[in-house]
């Protein structure tokens, strides 16, 4: 009986710790950051616990010891070579090395994996809440009108991302239980679509409106697989179409805000001196291109900003922004090909693990689905921004990868390490 007390109070109280990061991290950076340390803490106790028992996937372990160590040579090359700041070359790879925290939301994200449409319910309320308060209301008006007014408390691609990871997560979330009618849940999954995809269109994020749709499209004609549960199929072809139709009437609804969103971005690329922002994009990818290739293999230091430091006086294109605008060429120009083959390589590793894990029937479709929509998301959106060393990303990273993760863990991780 003792034992089973501090053993149900440490279940309790990680489950507890996993909804709150679920719901907070998109809005409190302290709230996010005190749960995601609890559980590092719990972690850490149970690996004193049971030294006998794994707590990591081999291969990950293997794969994040390997990143580890290849970023402190970059930290010593880039400081002795190439004179950069040690201090701020450890200090970047401390902010970076961070994401690998997934491991520890994915294990126990794994042992509570039964109450995970719960975790994915509190993030859809925790994003909404997050697009709310971080809007400056008295300028909607200039949104609306699509000019981007600078008031927003996140970036742009934040709230695009964040909108977009919200619209696709009420389109396939499994909350039929929560609800005695199913009036009542469609009426809620409709009016959660209208709100995420209005913040969606307020964004102004051109590279999330084209993977939102990319994403819709795509899933969209996957209807041909041969999904696990027939019904659950329907329902989701179903909230497709509505999400289409929907995106359509708000368009039209937005139509102004759009077309001056699409006048000032032509009239920026005919002004002769500021180039438009697609242009300025393909200037800083070749200029990033060319700097990686002069330090191909282990680039020029994960703490160095290529914009502030490799930049000459005349590249005022690179010097007027604060990053070269993708987490591609960024981790290319830091990292080199070795650093940014090692992440591309985990990320691979662990999405493809868990599309085998789906294959074999152990992931539910709806959730497959949302980690699909996320992945493709991020990757495209990724071409167009650098958000790797921010808490936005980082957290949003921590959890969704947290739990592609939690099911790389096999049967034989299945026993909770809270037990003696």
């Amino acid at each position: 009986m003792n034992q089973e007390c501090p053993q149900n109070f440490l279940d309790y109280l990680s489950f507890f710790l996993i909804i709150t990061y679920s719901l907070t991290f998109w809005f409190s950076t302290a709230i996010g950051n005190i749960s995601l340390y609890s559980l590092s803490i719990l972690y850490l106790y149970h690996i004193l616990k049971n030294k006998n028992k794994i707590l990591i996937e081999p291969k990950i372990q293997k794969l994040i010891l390997v990143s580890v160590i290849y970023l402190f040579v970059n930290c010593i090359y880039s400081s002795t070579i190439l004179n950069f700041q040690f201090y701020k070359q450890v200090n970047y790879s401390i902010r970076f090395i961070q994401i690998f925290l997934f491991i520890i939301t994915g294990y126990y994200i794994y042992l509570h994996k039964e109450k995970i449409n719960i975790f994915l319910l509190f993030s859809l309320i925790g994003i909404l809440i997050g697009l709310i308060l971080n809007q400056n209301w008295n300028e909607w008006n200039l949104f609306l009108k699509g000019i981007r007014s600078g008031s927003l408390k996140w970036s742009y691609w934040t709230m695009g991302l964040y909108s977009a990871t919200g619209l696709f997560c009420i389109l396939f979330i499994d909350i039929t239980k929560f609800f005695k009618k199913r009036i009542s849940y469609f009426i809620f999954k409709i009016i959660f679509i209208i709100a995420f995809f209005q913040f969606l269109i307020v964004s102004q994020n051109r590279s999330t409106w084209i993977a939102t749709l990319i994403c819709l499209i795509l899933l969209l004609s996957i209807t041909t697989i041969d999904f696990q549960n027939k019904l659950n199929k329907k329902r989701y072809i179903f909230f497709i179409l509505t999400t289409l139709i929907i995106s359509s009437i708000f368009v039209s609804i937005n139509k102004k805000s759009i077309e001056n969103r699409k006048i000032i971005i032509l009239q920026k690329q005919q002004h002769l001196t500021i180039p438009g922002s697609f242009k300025e994009r393909i200037i800083m990818t070749t200029f990033g291109i060319k700097k990686w290739l002069q330090h191909p293999l282990l680039g020029w230091g994960i703490g160095t900003n290529a914009n502030k430091k490799l930049a000459s006086p005349s590249d005022f294109i690179i010097l007027e922004n604060s990053h070269l605008h993708s987490n591609y060429i960024e981790m290319l120009v830091r990292t080199g090909i070795i650093g940014f083959s090692l992440f591309l390589y985990l990320n691979l590793y662990i999405f493809y693990g868990f599309i085998q894990q789906w294959k074999k029937g152990k992931v539910e479709d709806y959730l497959f689905l949302i980690i699909l929509s996320v992945v493709i998301l991020t990757t495209i959106t990724s071409l167009s921004d650098f958000r790797l060393f921010h808490r936005d990303f980082r957290f949003y990273y921590i959890f969704f990868w947290g739990i592609m993760y939690a099911y790389l863990l096999d049967d034989r991780h299945k026993k909770s390490l809270f037990s003696s």
